[in-house]
């Protein structure tokens, strides 16, 4: 199976190895910004391209799932406890090259 990124929005994919199956699925970035991400297995893709819609995945042979959406109480119920430990996202700001009263 292999998963593409067109954007890196703020991805939740949980495929673990030892699991039956795995779902992938598609959150926005803190901004909004929702990306894409192509998901293949068994020569057959599915494409998730709206936030909050996720694949499921049962193994390398068998094609992956059609998109469905999911409501965020599921993913909270399901991923809550992986989303709450993911840091902060990077701040940054333009220092003010002037000074107070206006003088540079």
């Amino acid at each position: 199976m292999t998963i593409r990124s067109a954007a890196f929005p703020l991805l939740l994919l949980l495929l673990a190895a030892c699991a039956p199956r795995g779902e992938v699925v598609l959150l926005p970035d803190p901004d909004g910004h929702v990306g894409t991400v192509e998901v293949t297995s068994a020569g057959a893709t599915s494409l998730l391209t709206e936030a909050r819609t996720m694949v499921a995945v049962k193994d390398e042979r068998t094609p992956p799932a059609a998109p469905v959406p999911i409501s965020e109480a599921d993913i909270r119920a399901t991923w809550g406890t992986a989303l709450d430990a993911m840091p902060e996202q990077p701040r940054s700001f333009t220092p003010s090259t002037s000074r107070p009263g206006g003088r540079t």
